[in-house]
């Protein structure tokens, strides 16, 4: 055997191993959806001061690509939105989740009420490649969190709240939020109430 075979096949368990890399999170959503009906949709942060961020239009650009694939459209120039998505993001140390701050299930109160909800497995894969290795490797654990709340501007009425959170040691949200897009939008808008674990595979 020559030897750059011998090499070849010791390191092939180990660069498959290398690869193969996921992201989970935990997604639950409350909803009184039934469907789009070509209504309008503007995104904005729940905080006003991210605004003009570069980093919210990246996450409004993700946001509105999903909405506009369930039937929603943007706003028309000039004229208001029929409902308006505000998104908020986070990132911290997991040592919140020590403190009490284990629960994805804080949302609801405006549509469904109650926190908790049934949890079930899914699977979802994404065709988001990042030059980022999502699962880390610092040895430091974050919690990065995504929500999004769909308001009808007509009454204020909220018609959606949904929130993905999940665990890894990367900190960097640009590299990890296209994926806790994907999962917030798994089967969009989701069983109300219900609680499930999204596993998407990371491309590297």
């Amino acid at each position: 055997m020559s030897v750059l075979r011998f090499l070849m096949l010791c390191c092939a368990p180990i660069l498959l191993s290398a690869c193969a890399s996921s992201l989970t999170a935990d997604v639950t959503r409350f909803h009184q959806l039934t469907g789009a009906a070509g209504e309008t949709v503007q995104v904005r942060p729940a905080d006003p001061a991210r605004a003009a961020s570069p980093e919210f239009n990246r996450y409004a650009d993700l946001v509105g690509a999903k909405l506009a694939a369930y039937g929603y459209k943007p706003p028309v120039a000039g004229s208001p939105s029929d409902l308006v998505a505000e998104i908020d993001w986070s990132v911290s140390e997991s040592g919140d989740l020590r403190s009490g701050d284990d629960s994805p299930v804080s949302v609801g109160v405006g549509v469904g009420g109650g926190s908790g909800g049934r949890h079930s497995g899914v699977g979802v894969g994404v065709g988001v490649s990042t030059g980022f290795n999502v699962g880390g490797g610092s040895g430091v654990s974050y919690i990065r969190r995504l929500s999004l709340i769909l308001i009808r501007q007509s009454d204020g009425a909220r018609l959606f709240e949904g929130r993905a959170v999940s665990r890894g040691e990367n900190s960097d949200m640009l590299a990890v939020m296209p994926y806790l897009v994907d999962a917030l939008f798994k089967d969009f808008p989701g069983k109300s109430g219900e609680t499930i674990k999204v596993k998407l595979p990371v491309n590297k």
